[in-house]
């Protein structure tokens, strides 16, 4: 298995554990299969997926050099000092960060889809929970591009990774399938959106592109900054 293939793999195993699950469940629901007679599917998946990671050759750890507009791959990175967390507290920031801003871009989305509130809307329950769920999965859509690089920017070598790009349309598909299909719509309780719903579903969910991008460019600067300050010796 190639470095491409197993990012591949890496970026659609949580979507398919969870479409997998939703399968059961609405089989549950909708036919005479019960989950406690179906849920050693959902094993039998999970196991796939971890025979097909685990089958990567061990020659895919030693990459070709990084193009340009990428980071060095970490085989070609300096070591990290020994005493370093593996989580570092730039990247707890940008969890934490994504994390808020994912939040907040939901519940506004899904206030204002209801009558009332900070920003009245005019839809019922179960229109401003499609809204919501719609407007989070598009969010994490976009924190993919995010996820290429704690410091570089997102659009550097956008279009650079076409597996990635075919997992985020498969997503997509996804997302509009459980949206607009009725036995799914039965099944997540959701209801159909018309166009203008997707683009302001999208548009709330891209802050959380820009939020990053912005605080992105802040360690960079911040970075660029430390390493150009004067070294002073000691007398």
């Amino acid at each position: 298995m190639n470095d491409q293939s197993h990012l591949l793999l890496r970026a659609i195993k949580g979507p398919v554990i969870m479409i997998t699950i939703g399968v059961l469940f609405a089989a549950d629901r909708f036919t005479d299969y019960h989950f406690t007679q179906t849920w050693p599917i959902l094993l039998i998946v999970i196991g796939i997926l971890q025979f097909v990671a685990g089958s990567r050759r061990r020659a895919d750890y030693y990459p070709p050099p990084a193009a340009p507009y990428q980071q060095p791959h970490p085989m070609y990175q300096p070591p990290r000092p020994a005493r370093e967390a593996v989580v570092t507290g730039e990247m707890w920031r940008g969890i934490v960060l994504v994390g808020v801003v994912m939040a907040l871009i939901t519940l506004v989305v899904l206030d204002a889809s209801l009558p009332g509130g900070f920003v009245p809307g005019s839809g019922d329950l179960r229109y401003a929970q499609t809204m919501a769920f719609n407007t989070l999965v598009l969010a994490q859509l976009f924190n993919v591009l995010n996820a290429r690089s704690d410091r570089s920017s997102a659009f550097a070598g956008l279009f650079a990774n076409r597996w990635l790009w075919l997992a985020i349309a498969v997503s997509l598909l996804l997302q509009i399938f459980v949206v607009h299909v009725p036995a799914m719509q039965r099944a997540f309780g959701t209801v159909g959106l018309s166009a203008v719903d997707w683009v302001r579903c999208t548009a709330a969910a891209s802050v959380v592109l820009w939020v990053r991008e912005v605080s992105k460019m802040v360690d960079r600067f911040s970075a660029r900054h430390r390493t150009e300050l004067p070294q002073h010796t000691p007398a």
